[in-house]
């Protein structure tokens, strides 16, 4: 298997830390239980695993990977508690849960090579 994911995989890995990070930033400043940002924490560290694993294993699994992490992020979503802190409009999560298996979907289904990958077209010579 190929090492060193396409750019593609890691930017998607990276933008699922992103996703994740917004929850528990959205409580900056502001009085919020434990629970709940122990909670979104877990959930960063998580997507930081996935990422890690993203830029480390073959494209195959580090596709795999990533594509799992945005769904398990949809799940984390569509579940989420915002607390009473959260700077967050209610209407969020949800947004975000149908982004995260939009991009799910992206990561699963295979890209045609492009121009460079396929070579020179044939010279059609009638």
């Amino acid at each position: 298997m190929k090492k060193n994911p396409s750019r593609r995989v890691t930017s998607y890995a990276a933008g699922l830390v992103a996703a994740a990070i917004v929850y528990p930033v959205a409580h900056i400043g502001r009085p919020s239980g434990s629970d709940v940002l122990t909670r979104e924490w877990t959930a960063v560290l998580a997507t930081t695993a996935v990422f890690i694993g993203a830029i480390t294993l073959p494209k195959q699994w580090a596709t795999g990977l990533t594509a799992i992490g945005w769904i398990a992020h949809a799940a984390f979503d569509h579940a989420h508690e915002r607390g009473t802190s959260s700077r967050l409009p209610r209407w969020y999560p949800a947004l975000c849960a149908g982004y995260d298996v939009g991009v799910a979907t992206l990561l699963c289904v295979p890209r045609p090579p492009s121009a460079s990958a396929r070579g020179p077209e044939p010279v059609n010579r009638l």
